[in-house]
């Protein structure tokens, strides 16, 4: 009686896997077979015949950089080159829209990265960000206590402050020779610069003057600029004209009227530029104001 041949398995893994149960004179075939390349297999082999100690290492992959390509606050002010108080809110805002992909803020957000940033927390942070507001950095959002960077501020961190620093102060004013001071020409916001004058009164609306709320005023100005042709004005056109006018609305106070008559339906903001203008039934309300 014969011996029983027991069969062999080979198995063979890499990018392609072959296992089967073969004779022993097969497997002897292969080994043979493979030796026969002395270290050198042929083209199309090499990852089959490598052994797992040879095998590829992983690629490595570094972490992505930080979001927005800030690394710190501390890197937003050297970036932007602050030395005020106001332009490190500006630098820490813009470094909080970057990182958390947010439009606004508030101070409660700025304050911790002063410490952050090894720079000592302002004692009175409104002020300082009343002085980013009143250079037209940074204006008030339609959510109260909320903010955002605004105009040429938007880009501090890739050309910094220097450019800026100059028309910090929209309200700059020069000395006339009566001695009284009064805003200098190019101060004058381009869309109004095609305008020969504004009149305090205007027909069907009443006068400016007369007006005892500064949200009517704040209403009458918007109507006033739609009336020369200039259906919708940012917050520092607002600010602009109503002093021209001769009873200012500050800054501060323009998202509140915003707020106060968005309630109401008389204005809204565009999408488009995020401008305020004035709806009909705003138009109407400030025709009942008439004497």
């Amino acid at each position: 009686m014969s011996d029983v041949i027991q069969p062999t398995k080979v198995s063979i893994s890499g990018r392609v896997s072959f296992e089967q149960e073969i004779t022993a004179t097969q497997a002897a075939q292969i080994i043979a077979f493979i030796d026969s390349f002395s270290g050198n297999p042929p083209e199309g082999m090499e990852s089959l015949l490598l052994p797992p100690k040879q095998s590829p290492q992983p690629l490595q992959i570094a972490a992505p950089p930080a979001a927005g390509g800030l690394s710190s606050p501390r890197e937003a002010l050297e970036l932007s080159g602050a030395k005020t108080n106001p332009e490190r809110i500006v630098a820490f805002a813009l470094y909080i829209a970057q990182q958390g992909g947010r439009e606004t803020f508030t101070t409660e957000d700025i304050k911790p990265l002063f410490r952050q940033a090894r720079e000592p927390i302002p004692g009175n942070i409104s002020r300082d960000l009343d002085g980013a507001i009143k250079a037209g950095w940074i204006t008030e959002s339609d959510t109260r206590g909320e903010y955002y960077v605004v105009g040429k501020a938007l880009s501090v961190l890739e050309s910094g402050f220097d450019g800026i620093r100059t028309s910090r102060g929209n309200g700059s004013k020069q000395r006339q020779p009566n001695g009284k001071t009064g805003r200098k020409s190019k101060d004058i916001p381009e869309v109004f610069k095609s305008i020969e004058s504004f009149s305090s009164s205007i027909e069907g609306y009443g006068d400016y003057h007369k007006l005892t709320k500064k949200s009517d005023k704040f209403l009458w100005a918007i109507n006033a600029a739609k009336l020369q042709g200039v259906p919708s004005l940012t917050n520092q056109e607002v600010v602009w004209l109503t002093d021209h006018l001769g009873d200012g609305i500050p800054a501060n106070n323009i998202a509140g009227n915003v707020r106060q008559h968005k309630k109401a339906g008389y204005v809204n903001r565009t999408l488009q530029d995020d401008k305020i203008r004035i709806l009909p039934a705003g138009e109407e309300y400030l025709k009942g104001l008439k004497d």
